[in-house]
């Protein structure tokens, strides 16, 4: 193997793994709107275009259970939101 092949190679690869990281990286802020849902004590977003996020926000949230709503926060995992604001839409 040539010396050029090996570089090609670790080239692909870290453009790989930077491209999934680059798609959502954490610390990001999202604005997300949908139907506010608690499984136990875990709150889940159902947004309006199908996806869902995992909410770590304040227990006075659950008052808002069941209704529409739009979350700030900043992502903090795959599919979690460190809620920063949350209010009705």
């Amino acid at each position: 193997m040539k010396s050029a092949d090996v570089v090609v190679l670790v080239d692909q690869r870290n453009w790989h793994r930077s491209r999934n990281e680059d798609a959502m990286p954490k610390g990001t802020m999202h604005t997300e709107t949908g139907l506010l849902l608690q499984d136990g004590f875990n709150l889940f977003l159902r947004t309006d275009s199908g996806g869902h996020w995992r909410l770590d926000a304040s227990r006075r949230t659950i008052k808002l259970v069941g209704k529409r709503v739009t979350v700030e926060g900043v992502r903090d995992g795959f599919d979690l939101l460190a809620v920063t604001g949350i209010q009705l839409a």
